[in-house]
């Protein structure tokens, strides 16, 4: 692809330390059914074999642009770097662990270019594990598990029930403050120039649903109701690291605050209303969802108990990603 035509999708890879199966992902995408891409990869100083990596895979295919940060700008900085760099109207971040199914961006971009009033698509998902094998649904029939015995939490309950096509803006951003579980529409195919008018990836941990309620405010979603995804569980997951690990990961000049994480994603939340004209009356009952969120009982929880989950790092355990760092 010449670096003069731009074409209909940019895909952008952040990366740190990512070559244990960053060629898979890449593989992925240049498989695609459908063709019209950039695959941008913006390299946080990676130390261990990703560079040389990378500079093969753009060597051998045109649409592949690879670029170095001179040292490490931390994950959401570079999450927002790969956006910067990137040119097609249409735009997906793409994990550097995760892989697609050939067809996944001829669905979600059919989905999408044809609805004018959709800013994100994305697909249903399917969990695999560090070789790349499907996850066996656990016993609880929640969950799923890996052949070491490994859980791993399972999809988003109420994923069939979100009302994210409402034309109300306060039903979408609602449904994905209280109704989400995971940020997975995150790595979804989005309107670039969409995404732009939003804060875009902030300094802490988390920032990714704040993206999600604001692209909610703006436009409805799209889903293609196929496993077209594939999110991979492995021990050096940004979801495994302890809270401390996710503040370093996200931002290298990350300091302890007295504060817990949720804080800052609340206050995220509030801007994201406040940067967009609405009636008063949607602006009031985002509000009150930003409310009901911030005194659901599974937040005291996180602040009260100890365990994996809590807002301090009480009875977090440290993941095996100081390589990610």
């Amino acid at each position: 692809m010449t670096e003069s035509r731009v074409p209909e999708v940019s895909i952008g890879i952040p990366v740190y330390n990512g070559a244990d199966y960053l060629g898979t992902a890449i593989e992925s995408h240049l498989a695609q059914t459908f063709g019209d891409f950039e695959l941008v990869i913006s390299d946080n100083a990676s130390t261990d074999g990703t560079e040389e990596l990378c500079r093969g895979y753009a060597k051998e295919d045109s649409r592949v642009r690879y670029v170095r940060q001179a040292e490490n700008i931390g994950a959401n900085a570079n999450f927002n770097e790969v956006v910067r760099l990137s040119r097609a109207p249409y735009y997906r971040w793409a994990a550097d662990d995760d892989t697609l199914s050939p067809e996944y961006l001829e669905k979600t971009y059919g989905l999408l270019s044809k609805d004018d009033d959709a800013v994100l698509c994305h697909s249903f998902t399917t969990y695999i594990d560090e070789d790349g094998k499907e996850l066996r649904p656990a016993g609880d029939g929640v969950g799923f598990v890996d052949d070491k015995g490994t859980y791993v939490d399972g999809p988003d309950p109420n994923i069939a029930t979100r009302q994210l096509r409402s034309p109300y803006p306060h039903v979408r951003f609602r449904d994905v403050l209280l109704h989400t579980k995971w940020c997975f529409e995150i790595f979804g195919l989005m309107r670039r120039e969409v995404l732009l008018s939003t804060a875009m990836q902030q300094k802490f941990y988390g920032t990714d649903r704040v993206i999600l309620a604001e692209m909610a405010l703006l436009g409805t979603w799209r889903v293609v109701e196929e496993p077209l995804w594939q999110r991979r569980s492995h021990s050096g997951a940004s979801n495994n690291m302890s809270v401390w690990q996710k503040a370093k990961w996200s931002n290298p000049d990350a300091k302890k605050s007295l504060l817990p994480p949720v804080s800052n994603m609340i206050r995220g939340y509030i801007d994201a209303i406040d940067r967009h004209t609405f009636p008063p009356v949607e602006k009031a009952q985002c509000y009150a969802a930003v409310g009901v969120l911030a005194v659901q009982p599974d937040k005291f929880r996180k602040l009260l108990v100890p365990g994996p989950h809590n807002y301090f790092g009480i009875g977090n355990k440290q993941s095996n990603a100081a390589h990610r760092l």
